[in-house]
């Protein structure tokens, strides 16, 4: 790995669950669609919490209580769009507080959904994929 940069890209990722469905995004970014959690990147000088807070507020106009810890990734996974940035993701569960209010502010974002935590999974990356399983074991008993 010689003479490649090596950067990290902390990420953080909140999991609406209500009535047996988790709240997702479909995006568009640098040519290429996708679907996954809402969240993004942590800013330099930013916790995770207000990252998180910042992210959901910034693309959805969406306030939220983080409620716990759900994962974080503990292998190594590049990013999608730069194989020289390594990625490190946190996910945590999150209530919304004012769901009425819901607007897509961000120009990447396609569309905002509940997806049934039972259905296929629908997830591009794959740690989204992994936390999509989990939390079907955790809240489809």
């Amino acid at each position: 790995m010689k003479n490649i940069p090596h950067q990290f890209s902390i990420r953080v990722y909140g999991c609406a669950v209500k009535d047996s469905h988790v709240l997702v995004s479909h995006e568009h970014y640098q040519g290429s669609y996708f679907t996954k959690f809402p969240g993004g990147g942590v800013e330099f000088g930013e916790g995770l919490h207000d990252a998180l807070i910042r992210e959901w507020k910034e693309e959805m106009g969406l306030d939220i209580s983080i409620q716990a810890h759900f994962y974080t990734q503990d292998f190594f996974q590049s990013s999608a769009f730069d194989a020289t940035v390594q990625i490190v993701t946190v996910y945590y569960l999150v209530d919304i507080l004012n769901e009425k209010q819901l607007e897509i502010l961000d120009h990447r974002l396609q569309e905002v959904r509940w997806l049934p935590i039972s259905s296929e999974n629908p997830m591009t990356f794959p740690v989204d994929q992994l936390v999509l399983e989990k939390l079907k074991s955790t809240f489809l008993l």
